[in-house]
């Protein structure tokens, strides 16, 4: 993953050599062109989380409520596993993250580090 020192053209030049994601290599081969010499735009959600922001909830257990993207009711003290990092953690330890358009991601405890989110995490069991 790169570092926080590269800038989001380094980030789009790096996806347009990737394997995964050819339509947002399509996407972003398109803003370089037009957008030659200035930062493209990256397509939510991906761009990645270093270069989102951090956004800090004050009462995890209703922002869960509200946000989760399958409707279900997950309690602070379940404990999870990212998919991603294999991490396991409580679910009250989510991070959220927010990018340039305003969309919220609740995230992986080992963001922005990992990109696991919400979707990407596993019950465990005991």
């Amino acid at each position: 993953m790169p570092d926080g020192s590269q800038g989001s053209h380094e980030v789009a030049q790096r996806l347009l050599r990737g394997e995964k994601y050819k339509s947002l290599r399509k996407k972003c081969q398109v803003d370089l062109e037009r957008d030659k010499g200035s930062e493209p735009i990256i397509p939510s959600p991906f761009v990645p989380l270093h270069i989102m922001k951090e956004i800090e909830v004050k009462d995890k257990q209703q922002y869960l409520r509200k946000n989760h993207p399958f409707g279900r009711k997950l309690g602070l003290e379940e404990r999870k596993k990212c998919i991603h990092c294999d991490l396991v953690f409580l679910a009250g330890d989510y991070k959220v993250f927010k990018d340039r358009n305003g969309d919220e991601y609740i995230c992986c405890p080992n963001a922005p580090e990992c990109e696991g989110t919400v979707i990407d995490w596993v019950d465990v069991e005991g």
